[in-house]
């Protein structure tokens, strides 16, 4: 089937929003109330939106709006890894947005 190609299975007329949902791993260094400090392999920009989920001492899955609030690089012997500070928010409250 030489040159057999597939038609374009979805045509947006305009842009559409859309989410994307990435999982990355992180070790939660401090979570004080509504803010916290991460170490993750990825970096961030400040004032991004992020969702922070975790599992607390009795197994319940808890997940936070997050907003950015630095990105500081920490060198360690396998490569680089970013120290993230944020401020938290429940996920049952809208997140302001970044200015």
């Amino acid at each position: 089937m030489v040159d057999r190609r597939r038609s374009q299975r979805l045509a947006f007329s305009e842009l559409q929003r859309a989410r994307i949902r990435t999982v990355h791993e992180a070790v939660i260094e401090r979570l004080d109330g509504d803010s916290a400090e991460v170490t993750t392999t990825h970096s961030v920009a400040r004032g991004e939106r992020l969702v922070l989920q975790f599992t607390n001492l009795t197994g319940e899955v808890i997940s936070n709006f997050a907003h950015v609030v630095s990105c500081t690089p920490i060198a360690c012997d396998d490569g680089t890894q970013w120290r993230l500070t944020l401020s938290l928010a429940p996920v049952d409250v809208e997140p302001q947005r970044a200015q």
